[in-house]
């Protein structure tokens, strides 16, 4: 009887182990198929990718919603343009002014420059105040507690200036590759360190006293600027020089009714208003390279080479902003075609006080699209559009002024089939 039951079991379990074999066969030959699928539709979808239509619909402000949109369909790809040259600019319809030194666009220059054949007496009278201001600078040299850290520091080259309105002194310290700003009051007889720095590049010092504040220049191959205000607070303003200013070279530096002038040795000038630099010495004339520059009020006294002394007299009015106008690029899309979609993503300009307009055109500038930055525009022609170039138009609120509007650099983003 046992043995019977031992048999009926026996037989149970193989009937059982023989239909879940063949389940799990089943499961198995299913799966297969499926992955097999999958592989053939992963294979095809790489040799024949899809794009997804765009829906042409009105731009909007809200850039994370389009970016999904785009990047499910489009391949995406970014361009910026610092200026550094005007390969990237079509010159042809560019009108607004290219500063080669501040990379900057901008409008042109307001200044009228005058040759003086005979020396005005006036003009030997403000030469020999010259000499008069350098002598005061010695005589500040002689102080015992500046003596005693000149001589401590044994630097390469000493700069010094007094500050406007008090009994204080800047002081310069220099070394190859590193310089300190020290001030000085008579009254206390204290020296207080305000800015030391360490440098990459070889430069030369120069200080400027203005009516709040001191000038702090570094004439370097990578010039430094700063800006120590009458509470001995320094603003880095390096930012706006950078490396086209001086070259290392020994600099002179003058005030004019705001504008600061950076005379080089090498024979350029620059102009800088608190903002951006502008290379001003174009507007002279030079035939030939000067050996000194000196400037005198509005006058600007060269040294010609050989011997003999040219006097120019010179009225800076700063930057002419009559009229429209505008800066228009190249082609920037390079080898890639069926442009869809582009933004502005980014700007560095000063063009608060103007009406300055946007546009986007993927056809070469045939037709273009008005935008504003941070707003991506989606073409409604976007087959064969292989020609992306952007425009910006500027229409300043004043005439003549010290300021301009200006752009330092532009960067955007751009969707393409491929």
């Amino acid at each position: 009887m046992f043995l019977k039951k031992l048999k009926k079991q026996t037989k149970k379990l193989k009937k059982r182990k023989k239909n879940n074999f063949r389940y799990f066969i089943s499961i198995f030959i299913i799966s297969a198929v499926i992955a097999t699928g999958f592989f053939v539709y992963a294979q095809t979808i790489n040799k024949n990718p899809q794009i997804l239509p765009i829906i042409e619909k009105p731009p909007l402000n809200n850039v994370q919603s389009h970016q999904q949109t785009l990047d499910g369909g489009l391949f995406s790809a970014t361009f910026t343009d610092g200026f550094s040259s005007q390969a990237w600019l079509d010159v042809g319809q560019t009108d607004l002014y290219f500063d080669w030194t501040g990379t900057n666009l901008l409008f042109p220059l307001s200044i009228t420059t005058k040759e003086i054949t005979t020396q005005d007496p006036l003009i030997s009278e403000e030469l020999v105040q010259i000499s008069t201001d350098k002598s005061q600078e010695d005589s500040i040299l002689s102080l015992p507690e500046i003596t005693e850290l000149v001589i401590k520091k044994n630097p390469k080259q000493v700069v010094i200036t007094s500050i406007n309105g008090s009994n204080s002194y800047m002081i310069g310290l220099t070394q190859e590759k590193a310089f300190e700003i020290w001030e000085y009051k008579t009254t206390e007889k204290n020296l207080k360190l305000l800015l030391g720095k360490t440098t990459e590049y070889a430069g030369h010092l120069a200080l400027l006293s203005r009516h709040d504040n001191v000038f702090v220049l570094w004439a370097s191959y990578f010039t430094l600027a700063y800006r120590i205000d009458d509470n001995n607070v320094v603003k880095d303003l390096s930012d706006s020089f950078g490396w086209r200013i001086s070259s290392n070279n020994l600099v002179k530096l003058y005030e004019i009714d705001g504008f600061v002038y950076i005379v080089n040795e090498g024979g350029s000038i620059i102009r800088y208003n608190d903002e951006i630099n502008v290379s001003i010495d174009q507007e002279f004339w030079f035939t030939y390279q000067p050996e000194s520059l000196e400037i005198i009020d509005n006058y600007l006294i060269a040294k010609v080479p050989k011997g003999g002394t040219k006097i120019y007299q010179f009225e800076d009015r700063g930057f002419n902003l009559q009229g429209t106008r505008q800066v228009v690029s190249k082609k920037v899309n390079f080898s890639v075609k069926n442009i869809g979609a582009a933004q502005i993503s980014n700007i560095d300009a000063g063009v608060e006080n103007s009406d300055t307009k946007y546009f986007l055109s993927n056809d070469g500038g045939l037709n273009w699209q008005e935008t504003t930055p941070g707003q991506i525009v989606i073409f409604s022609n976007q087959d064969d559009a292989n020609d992306l170039r952007w425009k910006i138009v500027i229409t300043p609120d004043n005439g003549i002024a010290h300021e301009t509007p200006y752009l330092s650099s532009i960067h955007f983003k751009y969707w393409h089939r491929r």
